[in-house]
């Protein structure tokens, strides 16, 4: 009967954890919504810090920190005034969300800091809270700067490149797709083993891969125009395939390349380059080997 009860005591306490926890974190939740930081972070701190040990971590009072520290971070980007889907107009538009964009960021961070405990019995990294601190930025913030002339244009007339017009933009544009892809191999690397991915030839795959991507359009344009007009007919239509198909399969590359690295990521794999290169590649041997092409 002894041991019955404290069987079920432990259950007990571990259920009134969980509770605690969740209400907790739901208001973190709200606060986040609201864009009240210390009261994200002191909800976030010790509603993740009972959920964890209720899941069998030693979390400790320096992981209960860093998670309200994470928090009031989200609380501190959701901006009301911010349209949904806005292209950044300026650089700090980079550093905020719509209230619910940084309530739904901080819902996955706490998902992933609340499961982790259950699944492993160990608190959730410094490296993985850091990854999921900066992954809706990049992948949602960052890749709409796309879309932001002016902002790409930037890193060319900071370094006085007489460029013109139309290439202005190219080394933004290089430079976004690059960090995009760097951060994303490093982010599956650290999810995968909590290791940071050092392999000089796969950096090098992912910004020779972001460069041929960022040309895309000046590569497509080049299948067009008066140049080509004056070429004579028979030259067009495999010159205009060529180009059509060098155009598509660097944005392809570029695509199966991320999408290779997260499926890799899925199964316990970390990005390599090998694969990762098996994966770029296979856009360019579609395109070029396709019948008709």
């Amino acid at each position: 009967m002894g041991v019955a009860a404290t069987i079920d005591s432990d259950r007990f306490g571990r259920l009134a954890l969980w509770a605690a926890g969740i209400v907790l974190f739901a208001a973190a939740l709200g606060a986040v919504h609201a864009g009240s930081p210390f009261a994200a972070a002191a909800d976030a701190g010790f509603g993740l810090l009972l959920i964890g040990r209720a899941g069998g971590a030693t979390d400790g009072v320096f992981l209960a920190l860093r998670h309200g520290v994470v928090a009031a971070l989200f609380a501190l980007a959701a901006t009301p005034e911010l349209p949904l889907w806005q292209t950044p107009r300026e650089w700090i538009d980079l550093l905020r969300f719509t209230p619910l964009g940084a309530t739904l960021a901080f819902a996955v961070y706490g998902l992933v800091a609340g499961l982790l405990p259950v699944r492993q019995h160990r608190p959730l990294p410094a490296a993985t809270s850091l990854v999921l601190l900066v992954a809706p930025f990049a992948l949602f913030n960052g890749l709409f700067l796309l879309a932001s002339r002016d902002l790409l244009e930037f890193p060319a007339i900071r370094l006085g490149q007489d460029l013109s017009p139309a290439l202005r933009s190219l080394p933004g544009c290089w430079l976004v797709l690059g960090l995009f892809g760097e951060l994303t191999v490093q982010g599956l690397g650290v999810a995968v083993d909590q290791r940071w991915t050092h392999n000089w030839r796969l950096r090098a795959l992912l910004w020779s891969s972001a460069l041929w991507a960022a040309l895309t359009p000046h590569i497509a344009d080049l299948g067009s125009g008066e140049r080509v007009g004056a070429l004579p007919a028979w030259l067009q239509l495999p010159l205009g395939v060529a180009i059509a198909a060098l155009a598509q399969a660097g944005l392809w590359g570029q695509t199966f390349l991320i999408t290779g690295a997260l499926l890799d990521a899925l199964k316990g794999r970390r990005p390599t380059w090998q694969a990762d290169l098996t994966g770029a590649a296979a856009p360019a041997r579609a395109r070029f080997t396709a019948p008709g092409s």
